[in-house]
């Protein structure tokens, strides 16, 4: 049909929410959620470090253009 598009793929990860620039500088440490709220509430991007392993980035929301 013209003019319609597939919905999004809709997917549900557990993990665990990360500063990104702790993760990725190896000083994440589970053990130190308020450090993570800290810098989370100081602006510093976030991830989410998946169950399995995988590394997701977390952006704010926007709107799909129509294509």
């Amino acid at each position: 049909m013209a003019g319609s598009r597939d919905p999004l793929n809709v997917a549900s990860v557990e993990g665990e929410v990360v500063d990104i620039a702790c993760f990725m500088g190896k000083d994440h440490k589970r053990d130190h959620p308020q450090c993570t709220k800290s810098c989370l509430l100081d602006g510093t991007p976030i991830g989410l470090l998946g169950a399995e392993g995988s590394f997701y980035l977390l952006l704010e929301g926007h709107a799909v253009p129509d294509f």
